[in-house]
């Protein structure tokens, strides 16, 4: 089996990141799905100013800074807990807005 190597690059750093898709530099092998944590942390921890905090719905936490942004997502891989919970949580929007809920 001869099999080639892939370069896994990313699609560069995306300004004014409030959540999603992303690559954290230093957060594994893969892309995670990001929600701002940012004001959760800082009321319990003593954080530096220029660092931006996020939880993935898989539960990894990371964060950002100006010299090190979150990245597109590129041809990373994407975790697959955080796909399994994104497409839950949209099912779950769905159900509710078309009533079926309280």
């Amino acid at each position: 089996m001869n099999q080639q190597a892939v370069a896994i690059i990313s699609g560069g750093p995306i300004e004014g990141f409030t959540g999603g898709w992303a690559k954290f530099p230093f957060s594994g092998q893969r892309t995670h799905y990001w929600v701002d944590r940012d004001a959760d942390y800082r009321a319990v921890m003593d954080v530096r100013s220029d660092m931006n905090i996020y939880e993935s719905l898989c539960d990894v936490a990371g964060y950002t800074t100006e010299r090190a942004p979150a990245l597109h997502e590129g041809n990373w891989p994407r975790c697959k807990h955080c796909n399994k919970y994104r497409r839950m949580v949209n099912a779950s929007v769905v159900t509710n807005i078309d009533g079926m809920f309280p």
